[in-house]
């Protein structure tokens, strides 16, 4: 399991792209106040497709947006008891959806999401994953066990035997899924960048 400890915000090398299943990635760009190099923000995945577009990101992102009504997204049963309004952007990709929460219309997903993707920083990954309420155990091992050399996940639960994972118990309130301040209490994010494998 990965240390933790304090951390402070100057960063070594501002060039590099987070690839994240929810908000936490952005939040970290705008913690540090740097530029985005990633277009994964303002957006969620749900975990088993976040895993599987990590499987094979760079196919995923060679394929364009379909954009769908809520009624069509396999999770609608899943989001319409929930309190969760599905009045934003959703699209396939290929055969993943992306809920594109923090956007106006589809123009504006477009437009933001393929300048972001000419923005990654395919030497310098660094990969976040925030579990939620669609996560197990199994998809936080699949998670673990994918190729990349910089990947982190925050879990609400401790799992010792699993080398990429952080425990912040704060994250058992959904409240606290993304919060950046939170997550310094535990884990020394500077650091974990500071040190990434190139």
């Amino acid at each position: 399991m990965l240390s933790k400890t304090n951390s402070i915000l100057n960063l070594k090398d501002e060039n590099f792209s987070i690839i994240c299943n929810n908000c936490l990635g952005g939040f970290i760009y705008q913690h540090y106040n740097i530029e985005y190099r990633t277009p994964t923000l303002g957006l969620f995945f749900l975990a088993r497709d976040y895993v599987k577009f990590l499987s094979d990101i760079k196919f995923y992102l060679s394929k364009q947006l379909e954009f769908i009504n809520p009624k069509e997204s396999i999770y609608y049963d899943d989001f319409k008891n929930s309190e969760l309004s599905m009045d934003f952007p959703i699209a396939k990709l290929y055969d993943i959806e992306i809920f594109f929460m923090h956007y106006k219309n589809e123009e504006e997903v477009i437009e933001k999401w393929t300048r972001r993707i000419d923005k990654i920083n395919w030497k310098n990954l660094i990969i976040v994953f925030a579990e939620n309420e669609t996560c197990n155990l199994d998809i936080i091992k699949q998670f673990d066990a994918l190729p990349f050399s910089n990947k982190i996940c925050f879990t609400r639960d401790d799992h010792p035997d699993i080398k990429s994972s952080c425990f912040i118990e704060e994250m058992k309130d959904p409240k606290r899924l993304w919060d950046v301040e939170t997550i310094m209490k535990h884990f020394d994010i500077t650091e974990f960048i500071d040190n990434r494998s190139n």
